[in-house]
């Protein structure tokens, strides 16, 4: 083979490689559905702003709030202390007894459905039975967990993965700025 015929070679593989890496795209892509979750202001802003964080790199590859909430949604389902971390207890960054900043306590209890795209398998995570059954208990009445069955519900479970996130990359106190 001549020096011209391996370049052309080459670059008949690399092309290849190219068309291939993209039909698996399109394929990936169209098993990606919308679904409605609903988040609180806060928590879209919040899952927008990380969407476009630059640090994360090649993890938020459509750098939107899908593919954030993809993102945490993923940590939660490969490492077993960071899903004990979201679901195994009762937290919550927006009650007013862990004196919220005002980016969270001026924009809470606004819930809105939002159409995220979720591959099939965070959305079947989700929608487990993840939550812990919590009730306002005592005098004067204050949410903690109760005795009874985990439920499923594919929107509060993305709130709890969004508020874990919030608490725990640091960002708790900075206000989100969505463009």
């Amino acid at each position: 083979m001549t020096p011209r015929e391996e370049i052309y070679a080459g670059v008949a593989v690399g092309l290849g490689i190219v068309l291939l890496l993209s039909l698996l795209v399109l394929a990936y892509a169209s098993h990606v559905k919308k679904v409605d979750v609903e988040l609180h202001s806060y928590q879209k802003d919040f899952l927008d702003t990380l969407g476009k964080d630059k640090s994360l790199g090649a993890f938020i590859l459509r750098g939107d709030a899908s593919s954030a909430l993809s993102w945490i949604v993923r940590r939660a389902m490969r490492n077993p202390s960071v899903r004990s971390e979201i679901f195994d207890t009762f937290h919550c960054v927006h009650c007013g007894s862990v004196k919220p900043p005002e980016w969270i306590s001026t924009r809470k209890g606004d819930k809105r459905k939002h159409k995220l795209k979720l591959d099939p398998p965070l959305q079947k995570f989700l929608s487990g039975e993840l939550l812990l059954p919590v009730e306002k208990r005592g005098t004067p009445p204050a949410r903690q967990v109760v005795e009874g069955p985990k439920r499923a519900d594919l929107s509060k479970a993305a709130r709890c993965c969004v508020d874990w996130a919030i608490k725990n990359e640091g960002r708790f106190a900075e206000k989100p700025k969505p463009e």
